[in-house]
């Protein structure tokens, strides 16, 4: 074998170790955006500031998880809240909150609306005799999209669809009423 065959049977090896490497990276990091647009999502508290005639006001948690094993940032959201298929309040927000690796973070907001101008008298009433004896017929209901991005590249707006009654939300194990999109 001479000299010339040699190295190009070098230069052939070491370029197709290169593209073998590249084109692994590559896979990898697809499997990585795919199992991020797997999130999964559930509300895991409700805080009840005060419930007045004219003034509700509480704070709902969410708890989402990223399945990746890179960090994900939600750069903001837009969320519809709704109560038994009322629409009560719109929240947004461009607050910024990281998920780290295979991890679970807790994202926050405050919702407050005046019930008198959604709910005529007698739904109201309605609604807080189920909040005293039946907490299932209150229904939960949460719809918008979260802004993603992950290692800084926008990855897009993910759909967030949720819905559950104040029952399931109080009486909720770790695990319970956890939705997983796969987008």
């Amino acid at each position: 074998m001479g000299p010339q065959l040699r190295k190009y049977i070098i230069f052939g090896g070491i370029t197709i170790a290169v593209s073998s490497l590249i084109a692994g990276l590559y896979v990898y990091y697809k499997q990585q955006v795919k199992l991020a647009l797997q999130y999964c999502y559930k509300i895991s508290k409700i805080n009840l500031f005060h419930i007045r005639k004219d003034s509700f006001s509480f704070e709902i948690f969410i708890k989402v998880q990223n399945k990746s094993n890179f960090t994900l940032q939600i750069n903001g959201y837009d969320l519809d809240v709704l109560v038994n298929d009322r629409k009560v309040a719109n929240v947004k927000s461009d607050k910024q909150y990281k998920i780290y690796s295979n991890g679970i973070s807790e994202i926050s907001f405050q919702v407050d609306f005046d019930p008198s101008k959604i709910f005529d008298k007698t739904y109201l009433v309605n609604l807080i005799s189920y909040a005293l004896a039946d907490q299932s017929k209150i229904v939960l209901s949460i719809t918008g999209y979260l802004s993603i991005a992950m290692d800084f590249i926008k990855i897009k707006k993910l759909k967030f669809d949720y819905k559950t009654n104040i029952q399931q939300i109080v009486n909720a194990k770790p695990d319970a009423n956890v939705k997983c999109d796969i987008a």
